[in-house]
């Protein structure tokens, strides 16, 4: 190769385009999650019951059927209908809600939609979906359920956050948690419990994880703030609903993160019927608590290198 050849092709290698940036569905699906929630007026109410309240003009059941429109092969997500709200009902309608802005190429067969709909009164196609129960069903489900159900469709990851005793090391407990993205998917739990039965019952919060703050605490010791967006309060409080909490990590038990990667892939929700059950999810309202090991192999998770957890898969 003569010099004037050489120097030719160092000038175009030198100025030539750099290649873009590839984004991620993950990361395109997050901003759309995050997007959703910001035009999400806050309040509206929290309350979960289906018996009118004073207060309240309807129920968070009622909302959620009419925020989900299906007519004529087109979707419609409107969550200024589903007020008062709960948590799992406000997180799993942001889901559709991002779902239906993300897919402009109409990955998502209407097919899909429908399963994906939430039945939640008498008087629609399917009955009312109890917890397990088609894809609304698993969502709003104890334990990691909405977790379940992306691994189920295959949409998704899920990572468990387990107790801080569980963690090999302290840097990595806290690793865990600054592994986090805004817009993913989370699921706090407040007590040891995994579901219910007899005088056990789970206490819990699902949630849209916004960020994560570490302090150090007025003994010296690693704390942190753990800053999520839901339908935030308890039993009937005209007064709250939705918008931003926020919760200090000595104060979370355990929880689990589930990231959205392939949101194309909710189109297999058209393989899951509205009456289709699964029976682990199901038997946590009442009937089982669940192990740690059992919660880890629902998500389709591993343990982690730097915890021990003897006996998970």
């Amino acid at each position: 190769m003569n010099l004037r050849a050489a120097i030719a092709i160092l000038l175009v290698l030198l100025f030539a385009p750099l290649p873009a940036k590839e984004k991620t569905e993950a990361i395109d699906f997050n901003s759309c999650v995050l997007q959703t929630i910001r035009l999400v007026e806050n309040g509206g109410g929290y309350y979960t019951g289906r018996k009118p309240k004073a207060g309240m003009t309807n129920n968070a059941w009622e909302g959620m059927d009419r925020a989900v429109i299906l007519e004529k092969g087109t979707v419609t997500v409107d969550l200024s209908e589903a007020r008062p709200s709960f948590c799992s009902s406000a997180v799993y309608l942001v889901l559709l809600k991002a779902l239906a802005e993300w897919d402009t190429d109409s990955a998502i067969s209407y097919e899909a939609w429908v399963n994906l709909k939430p039945y939640t009164v008498e008087g629609r196609d399917w009955p009312i979906q109890a917890d397990g129960v088609g894809c609304w069903g698993r969502a709003n489900a104890n334990g990691p359920g909405l977790a379940v159900l992306a691994e189920q469709l295959h949409a998704g990851t899920s990572t468990y956050l387990p107790p801080k005793t569980s963690c090999a090391s302290e840097e990595a407990y806290f690793s865990l948690w600054k592994s986090l993205e805004p817009g993913d998917f989370l699921k706090l739990f407040w007590n040891e419990t995994i579901g219910a039965e007899g005088t056990l019952s789970e206490s819990g919060h699902m949630t849209v994880f916004l960020r994560f703050e570490e302090f150090t605490d007025e003994h010296g010791q690693r704390d942190g703030i753990v800053y999520y967006w839901s339908s935030n309060g308890s039993g009937c409080m005209p007064d709250k609903g939705y918008g931003i909490g926020k919760a200090r990590l000595s104060e979370i038990v355990r929880a689990v993160a589930t990231r959205i990667e392939d949101p194309a892939a909710f189109n297999n929700a058209a393989a899951m019927m509205p009456d289709d059950t699964d029976a682990w999810l199901s038997s946590l309202d009442g009937r089982h608590v669940a192990s740690e090991e059992e919660l880890i192999r629902a998500i389709g998770g591993e343990a982690d290198t730097d915890t021990d957890r003897s006996g998970s898969t």
